[in-house]
């Protein structure tokens, strides 16, 4: 059974969190670790009510001996109505949609839901109710890995995997890389994307750096990256080789590990999701792993 674990990462605190299958009452444990003592775990159950709301029950456990216990009744409709801070003009889709398929972004210009079904890409105006349809790829296949930056809107068919561009105003496409792509994310005018790189002597699995205005690739590539979240010029990601949660440069420098899984148990992460960052240091990411 996969488990759920959320990390939150601040200046002296990192959080953990598990949650179990869906398919069961939720149920989700807390670990909060000083970096200086690891000495503070922290554990919390959610369970739904029938009021339409979310008990939360906070144990504090220090060295194991249980010392304080609360309970917080968190109404579910908070959510429906809270501004997230994300915006389409600076990422080209959110780190979840980017590592779910990117099947939708939001236009914030023309005030426009674009998603992918099947062959095609849609139009939905949330003012109108109304939906029409942008393109549907000449290749066949299933669109999807979308990403908007001004009036172009980068995607992968599955017919072929080459990353391409449709440009909104004309109606023009473009071929921006002409092999395997599987992950498309962008922070401005930079794009990252997670494709094959083909050289002279071998066929790898790399991370690539597009500019969206030179319409050129940065020379570097780097690898061993897998579940990118990018986070204005840092990529965050969990890194093959180590059980690691680490933090790379966006122009591929500097790569520090934040947080290792290997005392935690984890034998395979399938699913790393950056939630929070803010300008204090503090970081939130999800993961899903077994």
């Amino acid at each position: 059974m996969k488990k759920l674990v959320i990390f939150i990462f601040s200046f002296m605190l990192i959080f953990i969190f598990v949650a179990c299958d869906k398919n069961t009452t939720t149920l989700t444990e807390t670990t909060a670790v000083n970096q200086t003592t690891n000495d503070l775990l922290t554990s919390t159950r959610s369970e739904e009510n029938t009021d339409n709301s979310t008990a939360i029950t906070t144990v504090t456990d220090d060295t194991e001996t249980s010392t304080d216990q609360t309970t917080e009744i968190i109404p579910l409709d908070n959510l429906e109505t809270e501004e997230l801070p994300i915006h389409s003009t600076i990422y080209g889709t959110t780190n979840g949609n980017a590592n779910n398929l990117g099947l939708a972004v939001y236009d914030t210009v023309n005030k426009l839901h674009y998603y992918a079904v099947g062959s095609s890409v849609y139009a939905y105006d949330p003012s109108t109710k109304e939906t029409s349809l942008l393109f549907t790829s000449t290749v066949g296949g299933y669109i999807r890995n979308l990403c908007l930056i001004d009036n172009l809107l980068y995607f992968v068919s599955t017919a072929d995997l080459y990353l391409k561009a449709y440009e909104i105003e004309t109606g023009n496409f473009q071929i921006i890389y002409e092999d395997e792509t599987y992950y498309v994310q962008s922070y401005y005018n930079d794009v990252f994307i997670e494709a094959l790189k083909t050289t002279t002597s071998s066929t790898y699995k790399a991370i690539l750096k597009y500019y969206h205005d030179d319409k050129e690739f940065l020379t570097t590539t780097t690898t061993g990256m897998e579940f990118i979240n990018v986070s204005g010029t840092r990529l965050y990601h969990f890194y093959t080789s180590e059980m690691n949660i680490t933090v790379i440069g966006g122009s591929f420098t500097g790569r520090s590990k934040i947080y290792s899984l290997d005392e935690h148990e984890i034998t395979e992460v399938t699913e790393l999701h950056l939630i929070k960052a803010s300008y204090s240091g503090e970081l939130t990411f999800a993961i899903v792993a077994s």
